[in-house]
């Protein structure tokens, strides 16, 4: 897989628009994707960062593309090597900083592969990029914006070093008592827990909260 590189000429299909939430009234419409995956504002609320692919001046790139959220217009755009698209991206809390996922598709042996990574959006320079077979998704940052949290398939979370890109930690479903599949998680903003939601067979769906304080004794405090 060849490095990312930045580019910031032409523009593409509709990707989204923008809308004031007290009004209803169409702000600005974003044209740069044809087809976006996922969206993410920063802390501050200044620029919005949109994942998906139809990117570049050929119009079938996969990456990421950053907006000025006051004036409308494209900032910068990283582009990413990835033949099945670009699928999610999370702002770090505090300052602006992004986790990316991308899908890879081996048509040879009929497997995929995620390649994580973490960047500047303004300067589109990336701290570092790695692949991880099977399906990943960097859904969040740990508060302290020190851990990407990258859900494995349906099976584990890992707590990825954001500035070494190292796996430090992982939680899995098994040792859950619920022993599901967890289908999705949200990172509480303050305090060290997250919450996980997932299904343990048919008509058995359950919500637990994590305590992720220390790391190396992580366990679920409650469930429902």
């Amino acid at each position: 897989m060849g490095p990312r590189r930045s580019e910031d000429e032409g523009r593409g299909p509709e990707v989204g628009s923008q809308r004031d939430v007290k009004t209803g009234t169409l702000k600005h419409d974003l044209a740069g994707h044809s087809h976006a995956f996922a969206a993410a504002f920063s802390p501050d609320g200044s620029l919005l960062v949109s994942a998906g692919r139809g990117l570049g001046e050929r119009g079938h790139e996969n990456g990421v593309i950053t907006w000025n959220l006051q004036t409308g217009e494209k900032v910068r755009s990283i582009l990413i090597q990835a033949n099945s698209g670009t699928h999610m991206v999370a702002f770090a809390p505090g300052k602006k900083l992004v986790a990316i996922g991308s899908r890879h598709y081996d048509k040879e042996n009929d497997t995929y592969s995620t390649s994580i990574g973490v960047a500047y959006p303004l300067s589109g320079i990336t701290e570092w990029q790695q692949t991880i077979s099977g399906w990943g998704s960097p859904k969040a940052f740990s508060p302290d914006g020190k851990f990407v949290l990258v859900q494995c398939g349906g099976e584990s979370i890992w707590f990825i070093d954001a500035e070494t890109g190292q796996t430090k930690h992982e939680i899995k479903a098994a040792d859950s008592p619920m022993r599901g599949r967890w289908s999705d998680f949200a990172v509480a903003p303050q305090g060290q827990r997250i919450v996980i939601g997932g299904a343990a067979g048919e008509g058995k769906g359950f919500v637990e909260v994590w305590d992720i304080g220390d790391l190396g004794d992580a366990k679920p405090k409650q469930d429902r």
